[in-house]
Formats: structure tokens, sequence, C-alpha cells
């Protein structure tokens, strides 16, 4: 089975850490041993998950939790309003400037998640990190792979990080920063998916401006801007994997735009699903990744 297919198993398990995640499908999939869980935060809106497999120790973050799931309203709000929270700081241990809300998250969970990465990775028997996480886990996951390779826990050399969909999690200096630092770093995006362009970058914010309900957004100075982490693995509108490229961005620009302005958003929300069902998770499982 797939390494990669694995991680988005775990990064589907991370949703799922409010309960005995052993109990999930998911986990038969994952097959990570020992597995722990961390929730914490503010009405516990942050959440991870530390196990070990049989090609190293895996750590995933849960992304945003979906309103049309979570049984408490109150607890989803807060974390959408995390994701809100997007101004640039600069964050302890990391390069650059990071999204605030997502460096809280991971400050809340640092001072128990990183001691059992340590503990497991001690333990394992193939001494690699790998780092995963959906949407806002995927944000998360970069900032935790560049801490964990500035901390001294791991050499940047032996982190793996293989993130599901995520927003930007930083500024220009990050991104060029953590390529120094985490070399074996991949993002997987998904069509029309629209998390993927947030926060907007100054050319994100070019694509926006026009549209009815973004004035807000592209009226911000040009200081405030994100940028990629990793490199691009894309999920194109045939179903196929392909690398970045200036055409492939402005292609992915025009359709997103189209879909906004023409009223398509649940598909907008449908890309970015990576459970059993969705595309994305079919055309992992068959590749030869």
């Amino acid at each position: 089975m797939p390494i990669v297919l694995r991680l988005l198993a775990a990064s589907n398990l991370a949703y799922e850490t409010g309960g005995p995640v052993s109990t999930s499908p998911y986990a038969a999939i994952a097959q990570l041993q020992g597995c722990k869980t961390f929730t914490r935060g503010i009405d516990r809106i942050n959440s991870a998950l530390v196990g070990t497999a049989d090609f190293g120790v895996v750590v995933a973050f849960r992304g945003t939790l979906p309103p049309n799931t979570n049984p408490d309203p109150l607890q989803t709000i807060r974390d959408w309003v995390q994701d809100l929270e997007c101004e640039l700081d600069a964050g302890a241990k990391l390069p650059g400037l990071v999204h605030h809300g997502f460096l809280g998250a991971l400050d809340s969970l640092w001072p128990d998640l990183a001691p059992e990465v340590s503990g497991q990775l001690q333990a394992a028997q193939v001494k690699k990190l790998f780092v995963t996480g959906h949407s806002k886990g995927g944000s998360m996951a970069h900032l935790a792979a560049a801490r964990f390779a500035m901390t001294s826990t791991i050499s940047g050399n032996s982190i793996c990080v293989r993130t599901f969909e995520g927003a930007m999690p930083g500024n220009d200096d990050f991104a060029s920063s953590y390529a120094r630092l985490v070399p074996d770093a991949t993002r997987f995006e998904y069509q029309d998916d629209v998390v993927p362009h947030l926060p907007p970058s100054v050319a994100g914010r070019a694509l926006l401006r026009g549209l009815p309900g973004f004035e807000h957004v592209v009226a911000l100075t040009d200081d405030f801007s994100y940028a990629h982490a990793g490199v691009l693995s894309f999920v194109d509108w045939q179903g196929n994997l392909v690398p970045d490229s200036p055409f492939l961005r402005l292609e992915r620009n025009f359709r997103l735009g189209q879909q906004l302005a023409t009223g398509g958003v649940k598909q907008v929300i449908r890309d970015h699903a990576i459970d059993t069902t969705s595309v994305l998770w079919e055309v992992i499982k068959g590749a030869a990744i």
C-alpha cells in the first residue's frame, strides 16, 4: 500500500481524535502502532495524533471541523474563527512570518506533542518523521515540520511532509527558508478547491478583484501576502497528477474564478474532500507514488 495513501488515511483519522481512533476504518489503512491523540486549545479545537508505522513515526494534524458533522456548533465556529486570524506573526523556532491562528493552534499542542514524537522516534526502528494533515491540518504540518527541523528533534533531511489541500501557512520568507529546512515536502491539491488559494497572496487578490463580496480581501495591503510551502502535486480536471507550472497556475485561477462567479460553490466545497468517496483518494490510491 502506498505510503502517501496511508498518510491520507492518517489525515482522515485525525478528524476522529475525539473518540477511539482504533475503531475507525481509516485506522486499518494507516496502520499506526501506539497511536496517541491530543486535543488542546479553546474548546479543544486543535487536535493531532502520533503513531509509529513500519516506515517511521507519523504526526497527523486535524483540519478545520466540518460544520455538517460536528454536534457542537460553537466548537466549529471557534475553529473557523481561528482560520480567519490570518495576520502574519513571528513564531518561536520558525522562520519568516506565519499565520497567527495556525501558529496558536500549533503552540497549544506542542508541549505534549513534541515529547511524544521524540519518544516514539527513539523507540522506532526507522528513524524518520512523516508529518501530514488536511486543510488547516496541512498548514499546521508545514509549521510543525519546520519547528522540528529547527529544534534539532530530528534532522530536516529525515522529515517527510505530505499535506492535502492545505491553506498557505506563511509568507515568502517562511516558504523559502522552509524549502531549505525540510526539502522533502509535497502538497497535494485538487481541481477547484479554494482552500489552497487562502489566505490570498497579492496575485490571489487580483483573481478575486471584481467578484462581489470580496472587496475587503482585495483591499488588503501588499505586505499582507502569503506563499505556498512545499512542492505541488496537483490532481487536474482529467484526474492526472501534474506538477506546478505557470500555465497551471493561470488555468487554476481562471477555473476557480469561473466557479465563484457562476455560483459553483457546492463543487468548490466538494473539491476539498479527502474521504474514500473523493476523487483525490482514488487518484492517490491508484498512483505509483
